[in-house]
């Protein structure tokens, strides 16, 4: 191949790929500071860092309408937790994980319906982060096993931003499948007995701030609706603007946090959706590119350019 007089940029050839340069930017960002902290722990995380997706190779398949389409077919991850780019392959693979489990799941429980529930509590100090959240884990399962719970399935994920005062906001965001008949008069929980039972079961001495609301599936794309929330529900565990914010803030959440999974299911759903333990492939994150044939499929390579932040087509 030629060399190019001008670079070419993977996100101007495959637009789906755009957010290659951004989590590039940010796993840049994030590296230099675990290199700036004198902890040889997270010195190390910076070291992996540096070799994190800095190649990315691509077959390219062509779509049903001509289109050509990339698939990601090669990369090597750091799988550093807070890595922002491998922090948005993980939740891509979540929602690949459900959206291969989910025909299932709707064909066992076709009329079933799904809420979403975020549970808080109040911002804490760094250094109190991690009993934190233990404490708010126990308390979950304190509330999933009272009488006035009514989910068959559920997916718990733990989010932490960056509260206006410099402390951690940590809480749960929670997809639950429950039974048609939720929606029913007396069965529907409001959001104040929600808030009273999250009070009750974490034992705290304020009211915490809990919000619930039905996912609304769209006419002839039921589970749509589910994905989107599936989306939400298993988004990135801290912000990339948070991390790259604050080097206190990173490397408080890092120490804070470590061991401490950030997604959980429960019910049905550990029947249905694998977990995420089963594999650490974070190139197939989605259906398209799951059962290609390399050997039948041209292919192409991206590089990381450091002085432009994007990523420029090998020659």
């Amino acid at each position: 191949m030629t060399v190019p007089d001008t670079e070419i940029y993977l996100s101007d050839l495959s637009p789906k790929d755009k957010p290659w340069d951004k989590h590039g930017k940010s796993r840049d960002r994030v590296r230099e500071m675990y290199a700036q902290s004198p902890d040889p722990r997270h010195q190390r995380y910076a070291q992996r860092m540096g070799d994190c997706s800095q190649f990315l190779k691509y077959l390219l398949d062509n779509g049903e309408d001509g289109t050509q389409i990339f698939n990601l077919n090669y990369a090597r991850f750091c799988r550093v937790r807070f890595c922002p780019a491998c922090q948005w392959r993980k939740s891509l693979k979540w929602s690949c994980k459900f959206r291969r489990g989910l025909p299932k799941l709707l064909e066992v429980y076709p009329n079933h319906q799904f809420i979403f529930l975020t549970l808080t509590v109040r911002n804490c100090p760094m250094d109190e982060l991690s009993a934190t959240v233990r404490h708010m884990d126990s308390s979950f399962r304190k509330l999933v096993k009272r009488k006035l719970w009514p989910s068959l399935g559920w997916a718990k994920a733990l989010e932490v931003t960056l509260g206006k005062d410099g402390n951690p906001h940590p809480h749960f965001h929670i997809l639950a499948m429950v039974k048609p008949s939720y929606f029913n008069g007396k069965n529907l929980i409001n959001q104040a007995t929600w808030t009273q039972l999250w009070k009750e079961c974490a034992k705290l001495d304020y009211t915490p701030i809990v919000d619930v609301r039905k996912v609304k599936p769209k006419k002839g794309k039921e589970d749509q609706g589910i994905i989107a929330a599936v989306a939400e529900t298993l988004k990135y565990s801290i912000k990339e603007s948070d991390l790259v914010a604050n080097p206190d803030f990173l490397i408080g959440v890092t120490d804070q946090l470590h061991g401490v999974r950030a997604v959980n299911l429960g019910g049905c759903f550990l029947k249905h959706i694998k977990d995420e333990r089963e594999t650490d492939d974070l190139i197939h994150v989605d259906e398209d590119n799951i059962d290609l044939d390399e050997k039948d499929l041209p292919s192409v390579s991206f590089g990381w350019r450091e002085t432009s932040k994007r990523y420029v087509l090998n020659s």
